[in-house]
């Protein structure tokens, strides 16, 4: 409520300055009986005359007229500060542009900006050669874990992942190998993503001891919203007994993942990448449980399961398949991904 706005209307009407505190305490009463309770607290200390030097941060709906709105700074290192937007401003968009800064020296606080990860990812891309890259990601030891899961830092390690030598990442491998830290990252919502450029850039051998923990959870993190897309991250880059691994985990308990949206997924991308010989074990498997390949053929995320189940079977098995799909024909009619089964079938 603007408080300059009621003292000038109080001077025009005749009043006392004595009465104005009583007259501005019965405006914010007005005023608050639409807000919610927070906002009823704090417009009511606002009205009290209490001691309020923070005011100058509120929002302009909020902040008496008479004290100008003060910008907040967010210290990035010992001689570089970023501004935080003004009230009104809008955030910073996706197209921002990096400055260049130098950031040797203060990697890890940059790191945890909005803008300032975009200056470190920017000095990552310039680096000319693995030494620069090593000085900047020397900064980041002992911060792994938590870069993993900040929605800025986490960029920076991917970059970090995507540019340095494999045999450089090994702090970070480490970091991630210690008790359940590799199931708790393919569960979060950021430090998924670290996992899967692990598994894309490092040797088997040298992420062994993290992907065999993922391994050892598959089911469980087949079924997870994260985890599912580091399950099916694994078996499009690994192989051998661990892909094997999962695939067997998975065909063991596919009525289970049959019934989760995202356990459906994971058995799409064992239908299309595992062997052929595992294909055909999971294939018979699902003609002889119709209602589950019924389910899979309808869903979004498990129709390619069912398309695969008709390429990898020949003969008398795929004729049964064929008859099954024939009889729920209603029932596939009914969806856009069992037409289109239907018309592949066709």
């Amino acid at each position: 409520l603007p408080i300059c706005s009621l003292k000038s209307a109080s001077f025009a009407v005749g009043q006392s300055p004595q009465r104005l505190p009583r007259l501005l305490a019965n405006k914010m009463m007005a005023a608050t009986s639409r807000q919610s309770f927070p906002a009823q607290v704090l417009l009511g200390r606002l009205g009290s005359g209490a001691d309020t030097p923070w005011a100058c941060y509120l929002p302009d709906r909020m902040r008496p007229a008479h004290i100008s709105a003060k910008a907040y700074l967010v210290a990035c290192g010992p001689d570089y500060r970023f501004e935080a937007q003004q009230p009104g401003q809008k955030r910073a968009q996706a197209d921002y542009q990096p400055e260049g800064i130098p950031v040797l020296g203060r990697v890890w606080a940059l790191s945890q900006d909005e803008k300032g990860c975009r200056e470190v990812q920017h000095a990552i891309d310039a680096a000319l050669d693995q030494a620069s890259l090593l000085a900047l990601a020397r900064e980041l030891h002992g911060h792994v874990w938590d870069a993993a899961r900040c929605p800025h830092a986490n960029y920076v390690l991917q970059k970090l992942v995507g540019k340095l030598q494999p045999e450089h990442l090994q702090f970070i491998v480490d970091a991630f190998t210690d008790g359940d830290s590799p199931v708790q990252a393919a569960q979060h919502r950021y430090a998924c993503r670290i996992l899967q450029r692990l598994v894309e850039r490092c040797p088997e051998q040298q992420v062994q001891k993290l992907t065999q923990a993922l391994v050892e959870s598959a089911p469980q993190l087949a079924c997870h919203p994260y985890g599912n897309f580091v399950m099916q991250h694994l078996l499009q880059h690994v192989g051998g007994m661990q892909k094997s691994a999962i695939c067997k985990a998975v065909h063991k308990k596919i009525c289970a993942l049959a019934d989760d949206p995202y356990g459906c997924a994971v058995i799409s991308c064992v239908m299309t990448t595992a062997s052929h010989a595992e294909k055909i074990a999971m294939a018979r498997t699902l003609i002889r449980e119709p209602f589950i390949l019924m389910k899979l053929a309808c869903s979004r995320h498990g129709h390619q399961a069912a398309f695969a189940v008709l390429d990898v079977l020949e003969g008398y098995e795929k004729g049964t398949a064929q008859c099954m799909f024939a009889a729920e024909e209603s029932r596939l009619s009914m969806c856009r991904y069992g037409r289109a089964l239907l018309n592949r079938r066709d």
